[in-house]
């Protein structure tokens, strides 16, 4: 194992609940030399604080029970000089502003990658104790390796899942296939996951909450954009663009998009997990909107609405991968401005006769 030829001098608290994470984190730090003492929640870390000596305080951001930014908060009033970096596994503007708000010195998102996560780990602590530390030459794995994702085995066999269950579906997919794609044995699927078919929906899970989570965030921080007035074709463009943006840009939640086109036409998830952790979410939010654009909506009205407009999408999504590769003068129907702007006119269109409300 490389390491730093010098050592640094300091005690560091981390904290999360994940105890894989807690494990990977441990190591690296202490390749540094200083000591790392790891808690599994909030109420533990603050425990020890007052007695314990702790240079850099390193919280994950989303914890069951008390959040990393709640003991953040509860952690400065302790020790209202110690310096607190915050890892998020989610490209969350709004958190990351709150959390520094509160005091955090750094907001880094996962991968955390080890050279640039252990720089900023010096940095703080140079700065907190007041002296230099010695100099250091990086002789540190390469930034492909990272914390709290390719480091550990169980992210590795969500990675290689991810890909195959989104390819081929649940019944397409056999555990040798995830096994040798994640460079594992099938006891280790079954001791992360207990089986394939908790497998499957830990997949769906990890990849709808950052979904979700980046989605909804995108489309408030557009609404909240005074210098755009919206109506209702603007925000019905909003919708359908922002969640298909994954398969017009190749960008996150590509495989979301795959995964769900499977499960549609093979169900193996729990009753209920895509609606309590993908359309419940979005689906307040974007209900809201609509009746704030058209207030003469009611909630029932505006529900039906909402699922006539992600009916499209779906309709949409599950026509390109039929005729994916065609040429599109023979089948018009690929992600093409075009086909949003039909769903965007009919919807809108619909919406209005409807209500019987003439377009101003």
């Amino acid at each position: 194992m490389k390491r730093f030829e010098q050592k640094l001098k300091a005690q560091i608290f981390f904290v999360d609940d994940e105890p894989e994470i807690c494990r990977v984190a441990k190591n690296t730090l202490e390749q540094t030399g200083a000591t790392v003492k790891c808690f599994a929640n909030g109420s533990e870390c603050l425990a020890q604080l007052p007695s314990q000596r702790c240079d850099l305080l390193i919280i994950d951001m989303h914890m069951p029970g008390m959040s990393g930014i709640e003991l953040l908060v509860e952690a400065k009033k302790i020790l209202p000089e110690i310096p607190v970096l915050i890892v998020t596994g989610y490209a969350d503007t709004a958190a990351a502003r709150t959390a520094m708000k509160a005091g955090a010195k750094h907001v880094v998102e996962k991968p955390v990658y080890k050279k640039s996560f252990l720089l900023k780990v010096r940095s703080l602590l140079d700065k907190n104790t007041g002296a230099k530390q010695p100099e250091e030459k990086f002789s540190c794995v390469s930034d492909e390796e990272s914390l709290g994702k390719k480091d550990t085995l169980r992210e590795q066999i969500l990675d290689a899942a991810t890909v195959l269950f989104a390819n081929a579906g649940f019944r397409g997919t056999s555990i040798r296939e995830i096994t040798e794609k994640a460079g594992c044995n099938v006891a280790s699927v079954n001791y992360h996951f207990h089986g394939k078919e908790k497998l499957y929906a830990e997949v769906f899970h990890r990849q709808m909450k950052i979904f979700t989570r980046q989605k909804t965030n995108q489309i408030n921080r557009k609404l909240a954009d005074e210098s755009h007035e919206t109506d209702l074709e603007s925000l019905i463009r909003l919708f359908v663009e922002t969640f298909l943006d994954p398969l017009l840009t190749g960008g996150s939640g590509r495989e979301l998009m795959r995964l769900i086109m499977q499960e549609r036409s093979d169900s193996h998830l729990p009753q209920g997990l895509c609606i309590s952790q993908v359309i419940q979410p979005a689906r307040n939010m974007m209900r809201q909107s609509l009746i704030d654009v058209c207030p003469e909506l009611g909630q029932t009205d505006a529900e039906l609405c909402l699922h006539s407009i992600v009916d499209q999408i779906l309709g949409l999504v599950h026509t390109h991968r039929l005729f994916e590769g065609l040429d599109e003068n023979v089948i018009p129907l690929s992600y093409t401005q075009r086909s949003i702007e039909h769903i965007v006119k009919f919807s809108a269109g619909g919406i209005r006769q409807y209500l019987n409300v003439e377009k101003p």
